[in-house]
This record gives C-alpha cells, structure tokens and sequence, in this order.
C-alpha cells in the first residue's frame, strides 16, 4: 500500500482525545496527555483564586448557594497556521459499563442538578486563533440553591490539528467542573436496577443492565461483574473494573453475545469498593432464543 494511501486512511479513522479523567475522592481531575498528543493545540484551567477543593487541578469548586464563579480555559495554537477551535459546556452523564462523559450535548440530568442550567450565557464558543497566539475563553455560573452533593459536567475545547505527514485530527481536551456543596459519601446500596433488557448490537444481541444513580452523589473506582443466572447455574459472566457513576445518571452494563434459549433468568450486579458492596438484580423472560 502506498504512503500517500495510508495516509488518506489515516485522515479519515485518525482520532485523538485528551480527556481528564476523574479519579481519587471526592472528586479529582488530571490532564492525561497521551504519548502522541499534538504540541501544538493546548487547552489548560486558569484557577486563579476560585474556592477549590484542596489539591485539585481542574473547577473542582467548594460552591456556595446564590454564587457567581467565571471559569476561564486558556486555548492555545502553537502551529505555524489559524485554528478554528470550538469549545461547548456539557452536563456529565455515563456512557456504558460505567465510564464518565462530558461530550454529549443533550446529556441528562435537568432542573436543580443540571450544570447547564446553572450557565450564564451561551453553552457553545467558536474561535479562530492566529498563528503561535492564545486566547482566553470564560464561562460564567451562578449556582443559585443547591442541595448538598456533586454537580458535574465539563468543558470541552475541539480542534482539527495538523498533524505529520499531512494528517489532521480531531483533538478534543476536556476541563472538569465540579460543584461540591456539603458533599456526602456516596452510599452504594443508593443505586437501584431499573431494568434488564436486550438490544441488537452488530455482533449480536446483548443483555443489557439499566442502573439508575438518583442521587448527586459520585462514585469512582469500582469492581464487580455482572452475570445472568438460570436457578443456581451461571450462565454468562462480565467482570466489571474501574467503574465510574456521575451524580444523577443512568448507566447500562452490556454483557457479551452468547446463545441463550428461551426462558426465564435472573441478570445480576455486584459492584464493590474498599468499603462497600451491593448486589442488584432483575428478572429477565426471554420469549425467544437470543443468537
């Protein structure tokens, strides 16, 4: 396959995210830059003098009620051209099997608990930076009354950034906000198991677990599995690590294709920490054979 081929393959799949992830308790973000992240397009939190949590490198905010907080981002271009960089503030959600997203523009959840609903001012910002220049973009909040727990979201900064060999990227950087307000400790046992269902998937139909966290609470660094049952025999088994739960979300824990007959089973969860354990579980009727 020729250079110039493997090149326009790599234009079209070439994907590069740099996210902070959140991890430690309550709440703790990092810029995790991967090995092969462009020096030329950067995103970093200005903190300032913002009440935060101590330690922390990201909005991690002891919020106040009836309280105003500017979040600026310092974006730079460091490349020899203009960059068009997009930047949009997003509630948290969790995407499947228990990881955290900031990148959904209609993630849940809404009213008092929603960060969205707390934003003064357009949620979206587009920019176009010169070359070798920065440029500061703010986000403004009031937090109005809250109610003891976590609210989080993040803000995203998005770019395609040239990269060698005349390849570009989408590179997206992600900030965590987080407005800690008499936080508790997250209780396990709090979670519940709305629903054990099946959904087509390409290779396959799977079993899927519905696990709703009501609460504003944030759980991180869980372990577990999650396993489908017929009597007293084990039928199918998902080993679960490095669980995360954003307050006031749902998550759905997918097990893997597999041939099951008809019948009646039992899908069940356990989810544990160093201090904690529950076990959740659902009826699941199939009326036909799955795969």
């Amino acid at each position: 396959m020729t250079k110039m081929t493997n090149n326009r393959i790599q234009y079209f799949i070439g994907l590069l995210c740099t996210v902070l992830f959140l991890v430690g308790s309550p709440a703790l973000a990092f810029a995790n830059r991967q090995p092969n992240a462009p020096d030329n397009f950067s995103v970093s939190p200005l903190l300032g003098d913002l009440p935060l949590q101590k330690g922390q490198r990201y909005f991690a905010l002891r919020s106040l009620d009836h309280t105003t907080y500017q979040l600026p981002i310092l974006v730079k271009n460091d490349s020899d051209l203009p960059m068009k960089v997009t930047t949009s503030f997003n509630n948290a959600i969790t995407a499947d099997n228990g990881t955290i997203s900031y990148n959904d523009r209609r993630a849940e959840p809404r009213g008092r608990d929603s960060l969205t609903n707390k934003l003064i001012g357009p949620r979206t910002q587009k920019l176009t930076l010169a070359p070798h220049s920065n440029q500061v973009v703010t986000y403004k909040i009031n937090t109005g009354r809250q109610g003891a727990g976590v609210t989080l979201g993040g803000i995203t900064a998005t770019s395609m950034v040239d990269r060698k060999e005349e390849i570009k990227n989408n590179v997206t950087f992600v900030t965590g906000v987080a407005l800690n307000h008499n936080p508790k400790r997250p209780v396990l046992k709090t979670l519940t198991f709305q629903q054990a269902t099946v959904e087509p998937r390409s290779d396959g139909t799977i079993i899927v677990a519905k696990v709703k966290n009501a609460k504003p609470q944030l759980f991180q660094h869980l372990r577990g599995k999650i396993m489908v049952r017929q009597g007293t025999r084990t039928i199918l088994t998902q080993p679960l690590q490095d669980v995360s739960i954003a307050p006031n979300s749902t998550v759905k824990f997918t097990l893997p294709p597999k041939h099951m007959a008809a019948g009646k089973y039992q899908v069940v969860l356990k989810l544990h920490n160093k201090t904690q354990a529950t076990t959740l579980h659902r009826n699941l009727v199939l009326k036909q054979s799955l795969n």
